[in-house]
């Protein structure tokens, strides 16, 4: 196994947040912009709709890529399973996939719920068209074993 560049991982990580912010934050200039334009009320709720959308999936994305990325992935300790499970769905949710748990484990550590959102992100990346991500944990006297299919029309993992 080879090992990564550091500065070539950094800008991985940081090309991989602008490319999620991209989207969510288009969407809120846009709604700011028809909102200065004069028309009528019904362009005006759409783009109020619009800047509230691109505001909860900006939201979701970077308190998302925070913990994916983050420092909190270097504590030592156990990882609040439901609030990493709320933070994935609602990252989740500002894509097309959907997502499905199954999980059966006391604990995970904050590394364990990195790698965990690490591979959320790849299988949501790898369904373009939607699709189900469905999530495995289970901690048996072995270890720790997490699981991630990603289901799908063109489901498919870039070369990069």
């Amino acid at each position: 196994m080879s090992s990564i560049d550091p500065a070539r991982l950094s800008a991985y990580i940081a090309s991989r947040i602008c490319h999620d912010l991209v989207s969510p934050i288009s969407s809120v200039t846009n709604a700011l912009d028809l909102m200065d334009e004069p028309g009528d009320h019904e362009m005006k709720a759409q783009a109020e709709a619009l800047l509230h959308d691109g505001a909860e999936k900006a939201a979701a994305r970077i308190q998302f890529l925070r913990y994916a990325f983050g420092s909190i992935g270097l504590n030592a300790g156990a990882a609040d399973i439901h609030e990493a499970r709320k933070i994935t769905d609602a990252f989740v949710s500002s894509h097309k996939p959907s997502v499905e748990w199954d999980l059966q484990a006391d604990h995970l550590s904050f590394s364990h719920v990195r790698l965990m959102m690490n591979l959320v992100m790849l299988a949501v990346e790898s369904l373009p068209r939607g699709g189900v991500v469905s999530v495995r944990i289970r901690s048996e006297a072995g270890g720790l074993t997490i699981t991630l299919t990603a289901k799908g029309d063109r489901a498919r993992l870039k070369e990069e």
